[in-house]
C-alpha cells in the first residue's frame, strides 16, 4: 500500500509541502524459526497531529503485504516504538511495508495549524481510517536463514545458452541475475565447478564483473530492476552492513566487503593450484 503518488482532499503530514512539521519512520527486523520481528521507530514532529494521537482519535500504521503469499495487514499503535511479529509461514521474499498514521474515529472538524496556506486554515471532515501523515515505505527480504542472503547463488545464476560457441550474454532483468555461458564454456564450467580452487577463480573472473554492473543499478536506483529479488537481496546486505554505494569508486571495496573478501580467496587459489603443479612435476 503505496501513497506517495496519492492525492487527498485534505492536508497530510509528509506529502510534499501539505503540512509543516516531520513525520519519519526507521525500520530494522529480524527473524527465528517461528516469527519475523518488525522493529518500527516513529519520530513524529507536529502538534496537531500528536494531539489526536494522545486523544486516542488518531494511531500509528504499519502497513505489511507481502505479494508472494497474498499476505496483507495493518497494525495500530499509540507506542512510538511498537514490535511486530508475524509467523513466519506467512511471509516470503520481497515485503512491502508503509507507515502512516490515520483517524481512528470520526473527525468533524481537523484543523492542523501547520498547514500550508493554500488550505486557508479550512476545516476538514475526516471519516475514521483516513490518512493524516505519510511515514515513508521500504521492503525487506524475508528469509528464515539469513546467511542464504551471504550466497552468490541467492541472486545470480549460470545457464547454458543455446549457441555452440559466442559471447557469454547477461541478463539483469529477472529474479536472478543469469550469465548465459555458450555451451562450450558452459561444459568447461560445469566440469569443474565442484573444484574448490577452479570454483573460486569462476566466481572472481565470471561472478565479480556482474557485480560491480549490480551496484550501479543499485546506486542510480533503476526503476526497471528495484522489483526484482537480486536488486532486493542485494540492498538489504548493503544496507544491514551500514554500506554506501553513493561513490563508484567504491563499488569494489563494497563487493569485498559484501562477499567475503574474494580477491584474497583468488590469490589463495592461484597459489594452491601452482603448489599443486609443481609438486606433480
Amino acid at each position: 500500500m503505496k501513497i506517495r503518488n496519492q492525492s487527498f482532499p485534505h492536508p497530510v503530514l509528509g506529502l510534499l509541502d501539505d503540512v509543516g512539521g516531520k513525520f519519519e519512520t526507521d525500520l530494522t527486523w529480524g527473524c527465528d524459526r517461528a516469527f519475523y520481528y518488525l522493529y518500527p521507530v516513529f519520530d513524529l514532529q507536529n502538534d496537531a497531529v500528536e494531539k489526536l494521537i494522545e486523544e486516542d482519535s488518531a494511531s500509528f500504521v504499519v502497513h505489511v503485504e507481502c505479494g508472494n503469499t497474498f499476505y496483507r495487514k495493518s497494525f495500530l499503535f499509540k507506542n512510538r516504538t511498537p514490535v511486530i511479529m508475524i509467523n513466519a509461514d506467512e511471509l516470503r521474499d520481497r515485503v512491502e511495508v508503509c507507515f502512516f498514521i490515520s483517524a481512528i474515529t470520526s473527525l468533524q472538524e481537523y484543523v492542523n495549524a501547520d498547514a500550508h496556506e493554500d488550505y486557508g486554515g479550512q476545516n476538514f471532515p475526516l471519516d475514521k481510517g483516513d490518512i493524516l501523515a505519510y511515514g515513508g515505505d521500504t521492503s525487506f527480504q524475508a528469509v528464515k536463514n539469513y546467511e542464504s542472503l551471504k550466497a552468490v547463488s541467492s541472486i545470480m545464476v549460470i545457464k547454458k545458452a543455446n549457441y555452440e560457441k559466442g559471447i557469454t550474454k547477461v541478463n539483469f532483468s529477472n529474479n536472478k541475475i543469469e550469465l548465459w555461458l555458450s555451451k562450450e564454456n558452459f561444459q568447461i564450467y560445469n566440469d569443474n565447478k565442484s573444484d574448490e580452487h577452479f570454483s573460486t577463480l569462476f566466481h572472481t573472473s565470471l561472478v565479480l564483473p556482474l557485480l560491480y554492473k549490480a551496484l550501479d543499478y543499485i546506486a542510480a536506483d533503476d526503476p526497471d530492476l528495484l522489483n526484482f529479488k537480486w536488486f532486493d537481496v542485494l540492498k538489504t546486505r548493503i544496507d544491514d552492513e551500514s554500506l554506501s554505494v553513493k561513490d563508484d569508486e567504491k563499488h569494489f571495496e563494497v563487493i569485498q566487503k559484501l562477499f567475503g573478501n574474494p580477491i584474497d580467496r583468488f590469490f589463495f587459489s592461484i597459489n594452491s593450484l601452482n603448489e599443486a603443479l609443481y609438486s606433480n612435476e
